[in-house]
């Protein structure tokens, strides 16, 4: 099994890791989320550009992005797109 997770630091992240291992799958997870608001750093984008790059070098297929953003006040924080259309899709599909 070939796994990278990014971001398993913390309660999202170890769970992740767990049921990653449990199941097997040869897969990129990114779990990268700061506690600065979103639009104040460039963490996530960063992170983004260089797992995307090495996906590619390494003809990895699989990203799977987890997020919490949206959840509690982070969604205050939101564009109106995002608030409007993007979090209500994600709702509608289970996400």
């Amino acid at each position: 099994m070939n796994v990278l997770i990014i971001g398993a630091t913390g309660k999202t992240g170890a769970i992740v890791v767990e049921r990653a291992v449990a199941a097997g799958q040869d897969a990129v997870i990114d779990t990268i989320g700061g506690k600065a608001p979103y639009r104040k750093t460039t963490l996530e984008r960063s992170v983004a550009g260089a797992v995307v790059a090495s996906m590619m070098a390494n003809s990895a297929r699989r990203l799977i992005v987890i997020s919490s953003f949206g959840v509690g006040d982070s969604v205050d924080q939101a564009s109106w797109f995002v608030k409007n259309v993007v979090l209500p899709t994600c709702r509608a599909v289970g996400a």
